[in-house]
């Protein structure tokens, strides 16, 4: 072949380039425009059937067949992009946090004396009308409703893990969280002044109380375990029966505000144990100070997958905090994943870490940018 052959083969795949590059910006222009709708509508970016069609379509123009896989390959990676430029509204969303009025109402699951109420006070103080209500879902029902401007739910603890009901509440409603708040869990067993221990036949407490002072209670299996809605509720209930032989599992708050009196004192199962809270509003709301992200995403139920998407975080430095999976409704094996990791939405970088996460994605939902919570003790959340 000689020299000159080489320079107009050259020539040509210049020439087919600069074609190919003019049709490459005329697509990402439709692109664009396609964005948009699904912006204004609401739709998902990621269309799983749309894709396949579109790639079946070029495959299916060829007449070299040893081409089919190279076909493949560079439509996937053109729907990648598009999918990237379509993300790219991640938000910068940053505007700082409102002041509190006396009248601003937050609600709160339980009664008075529970840990959410604790959570409440420690985040929010006195500057704020509180609401309590008897289950997580009339929070978030109130919150939708407007009855209420924020909200504060559990959605960890230290020792047994996320509150399930909530998370799952979080991805149904779309709330955002603002914050968070720890609160150092402590109980104690209480009972009706002048009962002993020999009394109780009956325990109350919410489910999560029995987990976390599980020795107790199984130093005592002849104790008949009644699961409750909330923890001071059940100290309230204990306290209206006035029956010695009722005893309730609930912070020191609420067995002193309900008069009852500490059979046993600090019967968690590990001091180590705390409740995180999340304060979850209509809006996203966050400033430079921000350094915790969560986000909710699902993927094909496909290998590598997962590993393609979480692939972003080491490469832009991002410390991924927490990652759990959640089912699905309605769908059989497949799931939510839900993920905290530090970082700040005004930053570069972390916008377009998301960016790429959401190209993997056929759901994606940024939950919030909020300040992460230092432990009571002074260690870090």
């Amino acid at each position: 072949m000689s020299g000159k052959d080489l320079t107009i083969m050259r020539q040509q795949i210049d020439a087919i380039d600069h074609k190919l590059v003019t049709l490459f910006e005329r697509r990402m222009a439709i692109v664009d425009e396609i964005a948009a709708i699904k912006q204004a509508n609401g739709l998902d970016i990621y269309h799983p059937g749309r894709e396949q069609e579109v790639i079946d379509r070029a495959v299916g123009r060829l007449t070299d067949q040893s081409l089919v896989p190279f076909v493949r390959e560079l439509f996937l990676n053109m729907m990648q992009l598009s999918r990237k430029r379509q993300g790219e509204g991640v938000p910068a969303a940053v505007k700082k946090k409102p002041t509190l009025s006396p009248g601003t109402a937050i609600g709160y699951q339980g009664v008075r004396g529970s840990f959410s109420e604790e959570a409440t006070l420690g985040y929010f103080g006195g500057q704020a009308a509180f609401q309590n209500y008897d289950a997580f879902e009339d929070v978030f029902a109130a919150l939708k409703n407007g009855e209420i401007q924020y909200g504060v739910l559990p959605i960890e603890n230290s020792n047994t893990g996320s509150i399930a009901t909530v998370v799952d509440l979080m991805g149904e409603y779309g709330f955002y969280i603002i914050g968070e708040e720890i609160v150092k869990v402590r109980y104690h067993l209480w009972g009706i002044p002048g009962a002993g221990l020999s009394d109780i036949t009956h325990v109350y407490s919410h489910p999560q109380g029995f987990l976390q002072c599980h020795e107790l209670m199984d130093e005592h299996r002849d104790w008949l375990q009644v699961p409750y809605k909330n923890t001071a509720t059940s100290a309230k209930y204990v306290s209206e029966q006035g029956n010695k032989a009722y005893a309730s599992l609930s912070s020191i708050r609420a067995g002193e505000l309900y008069g009852l009196a500490p059979l046993i004192e600090n019967v968690q199962d590990n001091d180590f144990n705390y409740t995180r809270f999340a304060v979850i509003g209509p809006e996203m709301i966050a400033d430079e100070t921000c350094d915790k992200i969560s986000i909710v995403f699902s993927l094909d139920h496909v290998p590598g997958s997962l590993f393609s998407a979480l692939s972003a975080f080491p490469k832009y430095g991002a410390n991924i905090l927490k990652i759990e999976s959640r089912p699905i409704k309605g769908v059989s094996w497949e799931y939510f994943f839900y993920l905290d990791f530090s970082g700040n939405m005004g930053d570069d970088a972390t916008r377009v870490l998301l960016t790429e996460v959401k190209t993997h994605c056929n759901f994606f939902k940024l939950l919030g940018n909020y300040q992460a919570c230092a432990m009571p003790d002074g260690k870090d959340a």
